[in-house]
């Protein structure tokens, strides 16, 4: 199955649009291992509720250090993720309430940025992030001048990511229903009189075919990039392109054609859909009139948007990108996109054309999992490994930043189940069942040592017989006896170690004493 047959979306090569969930992997278990931490008590301290996380702690725990290393990486890197983009509807909804012109303007990129930079740093986001730079995992540092520009930057290639290539997801601020792009501010929106005369349109129509035809250029990258961002940077995933659109012709390497070639290009086959909606020309020589009239409207009428030449081509203004939290929004009835450019025009998604209907986006979202997250307060982790392949003065280091407050997650390998004073612990996460009863015991007693709470103990049982078979029964290993230890002194694979250490320490007994 290529193509799914309710929206039309199309797998990529040699991949099919219907995958099978899987749990296996770290993705799951960081994902129950963050929404356990979230949903930790803060502390009651004002001074440790100034820390991150608020005080919150947890203790991972995995078999092989090697896989602590990785987990303590892998949930670092996905929450840090999600944080930068929780921050985000944050930041437009503090820009608007901040807003002192009397008008509700939305943030464009830079101003956004520096917002998102702000909270990134007030949250500790910044200072935890290890792709940043060392200065910045200093708590107590003063945000200087320098960091901010630089935390600034950082936030805009983070924005530019979410709402241009990372738009296709399903799971982005803008599919979910959180955070829309306008390209006029409130305050100074176009004449889109004359242009609702050529093209036979009403106002409202040709406004919302204008925020479509733009939508396609943002998704496809085809903005001027702010100095210091490259368009192969990872926040783009895959895209590595940033084209020039030209108006028509045969474009060079690194531009488009805003009238396509072919009649199969998808702003021509959007607008010939909707005149045909609307029961206008829609042959091919109008479609491509409509699109050349929208063009010149836009490099000649709206001053500013565009930026490039004839000859170069042209890229959309950053600044003329404003974010708004305020839309109503509309879901298709074919294929359930979300939108907010209104209900007048069909869908626009390739191969779908639904109409929309107004919904209650809170209602219709309320199953949805980021949705939620991201409506709800952000609570910032701070994550570091504690495993034997750490030098002793590190590892000391991490426990006692620990114990204070500035780590809040330590993925540890075994070696942490005894014999080390963590002080209050709110919970522990096991990356398997432990082998024995005793190790089981060890871990979870590492939590709710203290009397001012319960603890919470997570294990995530593997496929292996093992744990399944724990998983089955688990009281079998949460309240089954610890074995005294002992040894089968007539087991004869001890007796043959014994004895071949006996040979090879009087083996080189003899060897020095000569």
């Amino acid at each position: 199955l290529s193509e799914c047959p309710r929206c039309r979306s199309k797998a990529k090569n040699n991949t099919e649009i219907v995958t099978p969930i899987t749990i296996r992997g770290t993705g799951p278990l960081a994902n129950l291992t963050y929404e356990l931490y979230r949903q930790l008590p803060s502390a009651i301290e004002p001074k440790i509720r100034l820390l991150p996380g608020e005080g919150r702690k947890l203790l991972t725990f995995y078999d092989s250090r090697q896989g602590a290393a990785r987990f303590a990486a892998f949930l670092q890197d996905i929450s840090t993720r999600q944080n930068y983009r929780h921050i985000i509807p944050q930041a437009v909804n503090l820009s608007l309430k901040e807003d002192e012109n009397g008008f509700n303007s939305a943030p464009n990129l830079f101003s956004l940025g520096k917002k998102s930079a702000e909270l990134a740093w007030q949250k500790k986001i910044l200072q935890s992030d290890p792709d940043s730079d060392s200065f910045w995992r200093d708590y107590t540092s003063v945000f200087t001048n320098d960091q901010r520009r630089e935390a600034a930057l950082w936030m805009e290639r983070i924005i530019l990511g979410e709402f241009t290539t990372g738009r296709r997801s399903r799971q982005s601020l803008e599919s979910m229903g959180l955070i829309g792009v306008n390209y006029f501010s409130a305050d100074s929106l176009p004449d889109f009189t004359l242009l609702s005369s050529k093209i036979g349109l009403n106002i409202n129509q040709v406004q919302v075919l204008v925020g479509f035809l733009l939508d396609d250029l943002r998704f496809r990258k085809a903005v001027k990039l702010p100095g210091g961002i490259q368009a192969d940077d990872p926040e783009f995933g895959p895209n590595k392109g940033n084209p020039k659109i030209i108006r028509q012709g045969k474009p060079n390497n690194g531009e488009e054609a805003w009238v396509g070639a072919t009649e199969r290009q998808y702003r021509r086959k959007f607008v010939q859909r909707v005149l045909v909606c609307n029961n206008l020309d829609s042959s091919e020589d109008n479609v491509k009139n409509v699109l050349n009239v929208i063009w010149d409207w836009l490099i000649k009428d709206v001053p500013g948007l565009m930026v490039g030449s004839a000859s170069d081509g042209y890229q959309l203004d950053p600044r003329y990108l404003y974010f708004d939290t305020s839309q109503q929004w509309y879901r298709c009835r074919n294929c359930q996109r979300l939108s907010y450019r209104g209900d007048s025009l069909p869908c626009p998604y390739p191969n779908c054309g639904g109409e929309f209907e107004p919904v209650e986006i809170n209602m219709i979202q309320k199953q949805n999992y980021y949705f939620n997250l991201f409506t709800q307060p952000l609570i910032p982790i701070r994550v570091e490994e504690h495993t034997a392949q750490l030098d002793s003065e590190k590892g000391k280091e991490y426990q006692d930043f620990f114990k204070k407050g500035y780590i809040n997650v330590l993925s540890c390998s075994t070696t942490f189940e005894m014999g080390i004073d963590l002080g209050d612990l709110q919970a522990v996460v096991m990356s398997n069942v432990p082998p024995t009863v005793a190790n089981y015991k060890q871990r979870a007693g590492r939590a709710g040592r203290r009397t001012s709470g319960t603890a919470f103990i997570l294990t995530w049982a593997s496929d292996r017989p093992h744990d399944q078979a724990y998983y089955d029964n688990p009281i079998e290993i949460i309240s089954g006896k610890v074995a005294v230890p002992n040894i089968h002194l007539e087991n004869e694979m001890i007796i043959r170690r014994h004895v071949n250490a006996l040979l090879l320490s009087s083996f080189l007994r003899y060897r020095n004493q000569k």
